[in-house]
């Protein structure tokens, strides 16, 4: 079923470049800032063993422990990457930790979130929603990033213990599902379950269980979203993409142990239409976690754009496709995603992390805090530096891919070969391919595979300083096949030149250099402060993009070098790669228009800009009802209510007898009005209350408000209820009706801001 297999973290180092800087940052973090057993406080407390005080940030919630099993990927990954004795040690402390822990259970349990949780579902109490499941916040996803660092200490450190563990732990598992049907357990599936399905499959194939594997494909494939893909159906439309990713990830490991061709092509399929279909320039995907309708990008440029965990799971579907048919235009999105996304989103710093990378029209990077964030890109954060090389080389019988033009070095064991890439890519589009074999071998006969990117016009290549003709294949590699001999030198000239790429439907463009997504640099604003220098432990509250006005490229015909166009207002932009942006305010997606029509719209546009200026001052906080991390980061309860997509949005409304509610942040100090969006053509109608710190101020009639319109109501908050808070609780309860009454935004504003706005 593979037609390639893919070097091993071990067999590939990093040479001095761009990723082996985020590398050494990132192991400064491992190994010099994390304190190990920190991140093991959330098993403990579960075990009921004494610990030291937990992180903050997400690991000091219901989600706690997440951390901890990307951590342990982390370090797995590190010491195979790095051959790093330290990394070896502190994998081989965290499993004992967790071990400690299970034992303690004494029924194989090792989890850090509440065993309750999987009690209640053994006895059948299941109360499953978008991100809960019985009252605790994704407790699968939380499991499925400790089996997996389970996995990697055992695969990559050779840790005996971590497999061991991970069998227990399965078999938990298996007992509590086992008085389950199978309506039941799609019912649990409703609650986001990360990648449990492909850490199972991976276990059953390392242990040859087949009860694993069956329970694997029982109890963790989503029949509801998986079945589309494999109908070859696009209905992703407002799913949340990194809950997507690690569900097809899992498709394609079941086709690896099955050979389920109908998993491999609904793997492919998916690929296929977010890569081509429902990408950014950087190679990322979505806003605001999730999918949007194709065709509809221009009203997506926000600060939410690109999350960079499904960059990174993206980048482990292809690894696992390019294994089935080798085709370089996998390759041309892994170098793209990792190159513009994962790599561009690590700050200078240990324990800086993007989570959303803006492609908004002024932007600046959002970095998390070393000890008080732990976001799930965070957690991929750790891992992916260690990752970087994975797609690097391929290899089957004789034949060797050579994937990517970073500089690097490859150990080929069977073939008694080194070799190693030098050169400056990506800022220099040369690099040669040295071969040395091992003492006593002085030639081998092998067909060495060089990738054709999809950038290049042309590609020079020339063997021992003796440039060679050879024709690319329908693969789109050129394949050289000789016996090669000890010292043998191959150097490839790649031309790093200028192209432009349209968001689509617009007259907005973003620019490259070769491989490179370019960023225009805008002047500083002296004497502002300035959001790009913050760090975050809550990156909802970083805006992620600036109120400045954004510059138009002004150029007369179409131009794939912005050099040659004129920014206008006039200033100067400074064009670099996105990946060497930090602390800098940036575009990546520019209009492009002549002069006379940028004439005929400059009023408007710095209309717009100021209205949108003056709408974000007025907002004290706001919620995205159906977004897992607003929600979350916003302390949801809620009885009785359900969230859904309607009209490109995301709403969440009480059912009958149900409510819901929020914390949100408010301005002791100035009259404060709630502004709540509905559809004004609502066909069920409902009368719902509106209660801040369960006073009521207000009940709503959601039923025909403004047909065929979105209505925005604003309701005056008594000052009495918020004199001397920082903090209320807003709720929504349905009080009788049918189920209408959907909101699809809250916003707290200050009254006196949206007076002087209406001016």
């Amino acid at each position: 079923m593979k037609q390639s297999v893919l070097f091993s973290l071990a067999e590939v180092r990093l040479h001095p470049g761009i990723l082996k800087e985020r590398q050494e940052t990132d192991c400064c973090y491992l190994l010099e800032l994390l304190d190990p057993e920190r991140l093991l406080a959330p098993w403990y407390a579960q075990a009921h063993l004494p610990s030291p005080p937990p992180y903050g940030g997400w690991e000091a919630r219901d989600i706690a422990g997440h951390s901890g099993g990307h951590y342990l990927s982390a370090l797995a990954a590190c010491y195979a990457a790095t051959g790093s004795r330290r990394a070896l040690e502190r994998a081989q402390q965290f499993v004992s930790g967790i071990e400690r822990c299970q034992r303690k259970h004494g029924d194989g349990y090792a989890g850090a979130v509440d065993k309750r949780c999987f009690e209640k579902l053994r006895h059948g109490e299941i109360h499953a929603g978008g991100f809960m499941l019985n009252d605790v916040w994704v407790p699968l996803y939380t499991l499925h990033k400790m089996m997996a660092g389970l996995r990697d200490a055992d695969q990559l450190c050779r840790i005996a213990a971590a497999r061991e563990i991970a069998c227990k732990q399965t078999r938990y598992l298996m007992k509590v599902w086992e008085s389950l049907d199978d309506d039941q357990m799609q019912e649990i599936l409703k609650c986001e379950h990360g990648g449990i399905a492909e850490t199972l499959i991976d276990l059953a194939e390392t242990t040859g269980d087949r009860k694993i594997l069956d329970f694997a494909c029982r109890a963790f494939c989503q029949k509801s979203v998986l079945d589309p893909l494999r109908a070859g159906r696009d209905e992703l439309d407002g799913m949340h993409g990194n809950t997507m990713i690690p569900k097809v990830i899992g498709l394609a490991k079941l086709y690896n142990a099955t050979g389920d061709e109908s998993a491999r092509k609904a793997a492919e399929f998916f690929f296929d239409r977010v890569v081509n279909f429902r990408s950014f320039a950087n190679g990322g995907n979505g806003e605001s976690e999730h999918f949007f309708a194709i065709g509809t990008e221009k009203d997506h440029l926000t600060a939410f754009t690109t999350e960079t965990c499904n960059s990174y799971n993206m980048i482990k579907l292809a690894e696992l496709l390019f294994e089935w048919e080798p085709r370089a235009c996998i390759m041309d999105f892994v170098e793209r995603a990792l190159l513009n996304h994962v790599a561009a989103n690590i700050g200078r710093k240990p324990g800086e992390f993007g989570y959303f990378l803006s492609m908004a029209p002024v932007a600046v990077k959002v970095f998390s805090t070393p000890e008080d964030s732990f976001w799930c890109c965070v957690g991929t954060g750790m891992e992916s530096p260690m990752r970087y090389a994975r797609t690097f080389y391929a290899r089957s019988g004789n034949t060797l891919w050579i994937n990517h033009y970073f500089p690097s070095e490859l150990i080929w064991r069977e073939q008694d070969l080194k070799v190693t890439a030098a050169g400056g890519f990506p800022e220099s589009g040369l690099a040669t391919f040295q071969l040395q074999f091992n003492p006593g071998i002085s030639s081998r006969k092998l067909a060495l595979k060089l990738r054709r990117p999809c950038w290049a016009s042309t590609m020079r290549i020339a063997l021992n300083g003796a440039v060679i003709s050879v024709s690319a294949g329908a693969d789109g590699y050129f394949t050289i096949e000789r016996l090669w001999h000890d010292g043998d030198r191959l150097a490839v000239s790649l031309p790093m030149e200028f192209r432009s790429e349209p968001l689509p439907g617009t007259d907005r463009r973003a620019f490259f250099r070769g491989p490179v997504l370019l960023a225009g640099v805008l002047p500083s604003a002296a004497g502002e402060a300035d959001p790009a220098r913050e760090r975050f432990s809550d990156h909802l509250k970083a805006r992620g993009k600036t109120d400045e006005f954004p510059p138009h490229l002004i150029a007369d015909r179409l131009i794939k070098d912005p050099h040659e166009a004129e920014a206008a207002p006039a200033m100067k932009l400074d064009w670099r790669p996105l990946y060497q942006v930090y602390e800098e305010h940036y575009g990546v997606y520019f209009r492009v228009m002549d002069r006379r029509r940028y004439r005929a719209c400059e009023e408007e546009l710095r209309r717009l800009s100021e209205r949108e200026k003056a709408r974000r001052l007025a907002v004290v906080d706001e919620v995205f009802p159906g977004f897992q991390q607003s929600e979350v980061e916003h302390a949801l309860r809620e009885s009785r209510s359900d969230t859904g997509d309607f009209q490109r949005r995301k709403f969440r409304r009480a059912l009958p007898g149900g409510e819901f509610s929020y914390e949100m942040g408010c301005d002791p100090d100035l009259p404060l009005e709630l502004e709540l969006l509905y559809w004004g053509a609502e066909w069920s109608g409902a009368r719902i209350a509106i209660l801040v710190d369960g006073v009521m101020i207000a009940e709503q009639q959601t039923h025909t408000l403004c047909p065929g319109e979105w209505s925005p109501i604003h309701y005056p908050v008594p000052k009495e209820l918020t004199a001397g808070k920082n903090l209320i609780r807003l709720t929504v309860r349905h009080l009788e009706g049918g189920d209408g009454g959907r909101v699809f935004h809250l916003s707290i504003i200050r009254k006196s801001s949206v007076q002087e706005e209406n001016r």
